[in-house]
């Protein structure tokens, strides 16, 4: 099987290119631009994957069922994402309960430890 490969300088630059968007990736999370820092991260996260899946995995030059597949992969992903983003973007912000605080000890009110002594008292007597 003589398989024809790209060639080695296509492969450095490949590489080259995936260094710096890791770099790229890793400054800008020392940025904290808020929401955006999130897309920007996954906009170079499909770019690396994307060098990645066409370069490495060679589905450039195969590009029969491989890319059909590789395709309805991307497809479902998108659109398992979307319907996240989509419930995560229409959820109701509630506020918790109100933290109360009514003066009683942690262990509860004197009343209630007394109840409890008490019936500790009578099991106590039963046997």
């Amino acid at each position: 099987m003589n398989h024809k490969h790209g060639s080695t300088r296509r492969y450095v630059t490949v590489y080259l290119a995936l260094v710096g968007l890791t770099a790229l990736s890793f400054g800008l999370s020392w940025l904290h631009l808020g929401t955006v820092d999130t897309v920007i991260a996954l906009l170079i996260a499909v770019v690396k994957s994307t060098l990645v899946v066409l370069f490495f995995m060679h589905l450039l030059e195969h590009r029969t069922v491989s890319g059909l597949v590789l395709g309805c992969t991307v497809f479902f992903i998108a659109l398992l994402t979307s319907l996240m983003a989509a419930d995560v973007a229409t959820r109701i912000n509630s506020t918790p309960a109100p933290f109360v605080i009514t003066g009683e000890s942690e262990g509860g009110s004197e009343s209630a430890r007394e109840s409890v002594r008490s019936r500790a008292g009578e099991s106590a007597g039963k046997r």
